[in-house]
Protein backbone atom coordinates (compact mmCIF):
# COMPACT_ATOMS: atom_id res chain seq x y z
CA UNK A 1 0.00 0.00 0.00
CA UNK A 2 2.87 2.37 0.75
CA UNK A 3 4.45 1.58 -2.60
CA UNK A 4 1.15 2.12 -4.37
CA UNK A 5 0.83 5.57 -2.83
CA UNK A 6 4.54 6.31 -3.24
CA UNK A 7 5.05 6.83 0.49
CA UNK A 8 7.81 5.90 2.88
CA UNK A 9 7.23 4.46 6.36
CA UNK A 10 8.48 7.62 8.11
CA UNK A 11 5.92 9.70 6.23
CA UNK A 12 3.15 8.07 8.24
CA UNK A 13 3.99 10.49 11.05
CA UNK A 14 2.61 13.35 8.93
CA UNK A 15 0.10 11.56 6.71
CA UNK A 16 -1.87 8.58 8.03
CA UNK A 17 -3.31 6.27 5.40
CA UNK A 18 -6.52 4.28 5.38
CA UNK A 19 -8.04 1.46 3.35
CA UNK A 20 -11.09 -0.78 3.45
CA UNK A 21 -10.81 -4.38 4.59
CA UNK A 22 -12.56 -7.28 2.88
CA UNK A 23 -15.51 -7.00 5.27
CA UNK A 24 -15.91 -3.28 4.53
CA UNK A 25 -14.30 -2.01 7.74
CA UNK A 26 -12.09 1.08 7.48
CA UNK A 27 -8.51 0.59 8.68
CA UNK A 28 -6.18 3.50 9.40
CA UNK A 29 -2.42 3.31 9.92
CA UNK A 30 -0.44 6.05 11.63
CA UNK A 31 3.00 6.42 13.17
CA UNK A 32 3.77 8.61 16.18
CA UNK A 33 7.08 10.41 16.59
CA UNK A 34 7.74 10.23 20.33
CA UNK A 35 10.86 12.38 20.03
CA UNK A 36 8.66 15.45 19.47
CA UNK A 37 6.55 17.39 21.96
CA UNK A 38 3.15 16.29 23.25
CA UNK A 39 1.23 18.72 21.05
CA UNK A 40 2.77 17.24 17.89
CA UNK A 41 1.94 13.70 19.03
CA UNK A 42 -1.64 14.77 19.75
CA UNK A 43 -1.87 16.20 16.24
CA UNK A 44 -0.66 12.93 14.74
CA UNK A 45 -3.27 10.99 16.72
CA UNK A 46 -6.01 13.46 15.77
CA UNK A 47 -5.31 13.10 12.04
CA UNK A 48 -5.68 9.32 12.25
CA UNK A 49 -8.75 9.52 14.50
CA UNK A 50 -10.60 11.92 12.18
CA UNK A 51 -10.48 9.39 9.37
CA UNK A 52 -12.27 6.85 11.56
CA UNK A 53 -14.80 9.17 13.23
CA UNK A 54 -15.78 10.65 9.87
CA UNK A 55 -17.41 7.31 9.06
CA UNK A 56 -19.77 7.72 12.07
CA UNK A 57 -19.35 4.09 12.97
CA UNK A 58 -20.93 2.59 16.07
CA UNK A 59 -17.60 1.18 17.26
CA UNK A 60 -13.88 1.54 16.62
CA UNK A 61 -10.90 -0.63 17.55
CA UNK A 62 -7.59 0.94 18.57
CA UNK A 63 -4.36 -1.05 18.39
CA UNK A 64 -1.14 0.37 19.89
CA UNK A 65 2.28 -1.16 19.20
CA UNK A 66 5.69 -0.25 20.63
CA UNK A 67 7.47 0.08 23.95
CA UNK A 68 5.32 0.04 27.12
CA UNK A 69 5.66 3.80 27.69
CA UNK A 70 4.89 4.50 24.04
CA UNK A 71 1.86 2.23 24.04
CA UNK A 72 0.58 3.88 27.22
CA UNK A 73 0.83 7.40 25.79
CA UNK A 74 -0.62 6.40 22.43
CA UNK A 75 -3.53 4.56 24.06
CA UNK A 76 -4.36 7.44 26.41
CA UNK A 77 -4.36 10.01 23.62
CA UNK A 78 -6.34 7.85 21.22
CA UNK A 79 -8.97 6.69 23.71
CA UNK A 80 -9.46 10.11 25.29
CA UNK A 81 -9.85 11.71 21.87
CA UNK A 82 -12.35 9.05 20.82
CA UNK A 83 -14.38 9.55 24.01
CA UNK A 84 -14.49 13.33 23.68
CA UNK A 85 -15.09 13.53 19.92
CA UNK A 86 -17.30 10.46 19.59
CA UNK A 87 -20.12 12.19 21.49
CA UNK A 88 -22.53 14.32 19.47
CA UNK A 89 -23.24 17.70 21.05
CA UNK A 90 -26.83 19.03 20.97
CA UNK A 91 -27.90 20.40 17.58
CA UNK A 92 -30.93 22.71 17.19
CA UNK A 93 -30.58 24.50 13.86
CA UNK A 94 -31.08 21.49 11.58
CA UNK A 95 -32.09 17.87 11.59
CA UNK A 96 -29.40 15.89 13.35
CA UNK A 97 -28.39 12.84 11.32
CA UNK A 98 -25.17 12.22 13.18
CA UNK A 99 -24.51 8.95 14.96
CA UNK A 100 -22.54 8.86 18.22
CA UNK A 101 -19.77 6.38 18.91
CA UNK A 102 -21.08 3.50 21.02
CA UNK A 103 -18.10 1.25 21.62
CA UNK A 104 -14.30 1.56 21.82
CA UNK A 105 -12.05 -1.52 21.80
CA UNK A 106 -8.41 -1.14 22.84
CA UNK A 107 -5.63 -3.64 22.12
CA UNK A 108 -2.05 -3.37 23.38
CA UNK A 109 -2.77 -1.55 26.66
CA UNK A 110 -4.87 -2.67 29.62
CA UNK A 111 -4.31 -0.32 32.58
CA UNK A 112 -7.89 0.04 33.85
CA UNK A 113 -6.96 2.61 36.49
CA UNK A 114 -5.44 4.98 33.95
CA UNK A 115 -8.40 4.51 31.63
CA UNK A 116 -10.86 5.18 34.46
CA UNK A 117 -9.19 8.51 35.17
CA UNK A 118 -9.30 9.38 31.47
CA UNK A 119 -12.98 8.47 31.31
CA UNK A 120 -13.78 10.81 34.19
CA UNK A 121 -11.88 13.64 32.48
CA UNK A 122 -13.69 12.97 29.22
CA UNK A 123 -17.09 12.99 30.92
CA UNK A 124 -16.29 16.33 32.57
CA UNK A 125 -15.14 17.74 29.23
CA UNK A 126 -18.32 16.56 27.49
CA UNK A 127 -20.56 17.94 30.24
CA UNK A 128 -18.95 21.39 30.04
CA UNK A 129 -19.27 21.46 26.25
CA UNK A 130 -22.90 20.34 26.36
CA UNK A 131 -23.79 23.05 28.89
CA UNK A 132 -21.97 25.65 26.81
CA UNK A 133 -23.90 25.03 23.58
CA UNK A 134 -27.33 24.81 25.20
CA UNK A 135 -29.65 27.81 24.68
CA UNK A 136 -30.76 29.80 27.77
CA UNK A 137 -34.26 28.30 27.80
CA UNK A 138 -32.75 24.82 28.20
CA UNK A 139 -30.19 25.80 30.81
CA UNK A 140 -32.23 27.16 33.68
CA UNK A 141 -30.79 26.72 37.21
CA UNK A 142 -33.08 23.75 37.86
CA UNK A 143 -32.10 21.99 34.60
CA UNK A 144 -28.44 22.80 35.24
CA UNK A 145 -28.55 21.11 38.66
CA UNK A 146 -30.37 18.13 37.18
CA UNK A 147 -27.73 17.65 34.46
CA UNK A 148 -24.86 17.90 36.90
CA UNK A 149 -26.61 15.56 39.33
CA UNK A 150 -27.22 12.91 36.68
CA UNK A 151 -23.75 13.15 35.16
CA UNK A 152 -22.06 10.98 37.78
CA UNK A 153 -23.45 9.07 40.77
CA UNK A 154 -20.76 10.29 43.14
CA UNK A 155 -21.53 13.91 42.30
CA UNK A 156 -25.13 13.45 43.37
CA UNK A 157 -24.06 12.65 46.91
CA UNK A 158 -21.80 15.69 47.20
CA UNK A 159 -24.22 18.27 45.82
CA UNK A 160 -25.84 20.81 48.13
CA UNK A 161 -28.54 23.08 46.80
CA UNK A 162 -28.48 26.52 48.42
CA UNK A 163 -31.75 28.42 48.67
CA UNK A 164 -31.98 32.17 49.11
CA UNK A 165 -32.66 31.71 52.82
CA UNK A 166 -29.56 29.54 53.21
CA UNK A 167 -27.44 32.08 51.38
CA UNK A 168 -28.64 34.86 53.71
CA UNK A 169 -27.83 32.73 56.74
CA UNK A 170 -24.36 31.98 55.39
CA UNK A 171 -23.71 35.68 54.84
CA UNK A 172 -24.76 36.42 58.41
CA UNK A 173 -22.44 33.72 59.75
CA UNK A 174 -19.52 35.03 57.69
CA UNK A 175 -20.15 38.59 58.88
CA UNK A 176 -20.28 37.39 62.47
CA UNK A 177 -16.99 35.51 62.08
CA UNK A 178 -15.36 38.51 60.41
CA UNK A 179 -16.45 40.88 63.22
CA UNK A 180 -15.32 38.45 65.87
CA UNK A 181 -11.93 38.05 64.26
CA UNK A 182 -11.60 41.83 63.91
CA UNK A 183 -12.44 42.35 67.58
CA UNK A 184 -9.90 39.73 68.60
CA UNK A 185 -7.24 41.39 66.47
CA UNK A 186 -7.99 44.80 67.95
CA UNK A 187 -7.93 43.43 71.50
CA UNK A 188 -4.64 41.62 70.94
CA UNK A 189 -3.11 44.79 69.46
CA UNK A 190 -4.11 46.90 72.45
CA UNK A 191 -2.87 44.26 74.89
CA UNK A 192 0.44 44.00 73.07
CA UNK A 193 1.01 47.76 73.06
CA UNK A 194 0.06 47.93 76.75
CA UNK A 195 2.55 45.21 77.62
CA UNK A 196 5.31 47.04 75.75
CA UNK A 197 4.55 50.23 77.71
CA UNK A 198 4.71 48.43 81.03
CA UNK A 199 7.99 46.75 80.10
CA UNK A 200 9.46 50.13 79.12
CA UNK A 201 8.22 51.64 82.38
CA UNK A 202 9.80 48.82 84.40
CA UNK A 203 13.03 49.19 82.48
CA UNK A 204 13.09 52.93 83.00
CA UNK A 205 12.25 52.51 86.66
CA UNK A 206 15.04 50.01 87.13
CA UNK A 207 17.52 52.33 85.48
CA UNK A 208 16.51 55.17 87.74
CA UNK A 209 16.68 52.86 90.71
CA UNK A 210 20.23 51.85 89.85
CA UNK A 211 21.25 55.46 89.49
Amino acid sequence: MLAQRNLKVNELTNTPISANAANGALITWAMLDFSTDTFTIQTQVRKARQLLLAEMSKSISIVVIGEPAQRKLAAELAVYGAWVNGIMLPEHKKIDKRKPLRKIELFGFSDKQALASLKAQAEGNILCRELTVLPPNELTPALYRARVKNSRNYMAGSMWNLTLKNCVNWVRVLLWLWRRRRCRHRTSTLHSSGCQTNRWADRKGSLLRYR
